[in-house]
């Protein structure tokens, strides 16, 4: 049985960043020049900053938790990361989604839209 390939690369995703927190406990330097960086859409920085706001602030949450979130030290890097590698996975997993799959082949910007818009949707729908 093949292992889903969703699941082997949050699996190398999660390795990477248990890696990246140990050296840095460790006070080791991380190099991250073989770190691919690629410039954000407005989607996806929307999508991002969206999931940090809600690790911030869970439902329930409040003005409390917003302030922890903002002045723990780390924690705003650490939720960005968090966020980051959650909208990487929620993208792979709207590309690897059964047939018929109109996102197949979109691209991450197309993808993070949709989602916001099913965001948006779902919370007009509840009010």
């Amino acid at each position: 049985m093949s292992a889903n390939p969703a699941h082997v690369l949050y699996r190398a995703v999660r390795n990477q960043s248990n890696q990246s927190n140990a050296a840095r406990a460790e006070g080791e330097a991380i190099d991250m020049t073989d770190t691919p960086r690629r410039p954000l859409g407005p989607n996806m920085k929307k999508l991002i900053f969206a999931k940090m706001g809600k690790d911030a602030v869970p439902d329930g949450g409040g003005v409390g938790d917003a302030i922890k979130f903002l002045t723990t030290p780390g924690a705003m890097s650490a939720g960005f990361k968090s966020a980051c590698e959650f909208s990487d996975l929620a993208i792979l997993a709207v590309r690897m989604a059964a047939e018929p799959n109109p996102f197949k082949n979109a691209t991450e910007e197309e993808i993070a839209g949709e989602i916001l818009r099913k965001i948006e949707d779902k919370r007009k729908t509840s009010r």
